[in-house]
């Protein structure tokens, strides 16, 4: 196998593996948003929910690198801003603890990843639509376009039936 196939190889995989911790980081953080109820489950995805944003930022900054072509525009640049400030937001919710003090910075931490989420969503299609021979490329935007929608609309469903139908046994009274 020559160098240039490997190389294609291994983009590929850098690729998949992008795409599959994003859309799961996605997913957990909107079961995470959606059903805060005490269950061994929820605890096990709030504790997961870091080490997969750690996990995903790494294979991002991994794609940046080799794909630098992704900050040549104007969304391609926010999205990177708004992931690194939501980045830091939750790096600093990690330290301090996601309690009633800190639900601003919780509240920047998911609007900035949505927006990050966004801007990347609207370079990739861009920039996979230039490319005919990279079928993944415009197979991927799609896909994580996809589960991007669909993470917000069962965000807001679940969100929406909890607020018009509340669990009384979901809240803690002290």
């Amino acid at each position: 196998m020559n160098a240039e196939a490997k190389d294609g190889r291994r983009r590929r995989s850098l690729n998949i593996i992008l795409l599959v911790f994003g859309l799961l980081l996605v997913f957990n953080a909107a079961y995470l948003a959606a059903y805060a109820t005490p269950n061994l489950f929820y605890v096990i995805n709030a504790l997961l929910h870091p080490f997969l944003g750690v996990a995903a930022a790494i294979v991002l900054i991994l794609y940046l690198i080799r794909h630098r072509e992704i900050l040549k525009d104007l969304s391609g640049r926010l999205s990177v801003i708004c992931l690194a400030l939501a980045a830091g937001f939750g790096i600093y919710l990690f330290f301090v603890g996601m309690t009633v003090p800190h639900s601003l910075a919780l509240y920047l931490h998911v609007g900035f990843s949505i927006g990050g989420l966004f801007f990347l969503l609207l370079r990739l299609r861009s920039w996979a639509r230039g490319r005919t021979e990279l079928s993944f490329a415009r197979k991927g935007w799609q896909v994580a376009g996809a589960g991007f929608v669909a993470a917000l609309v069962f965000y807001g469903g679940a969100s929406l039936y909890h607020h018009y139908f509340p669990n009384p046994w979901d809240s803690i009274k002290n």
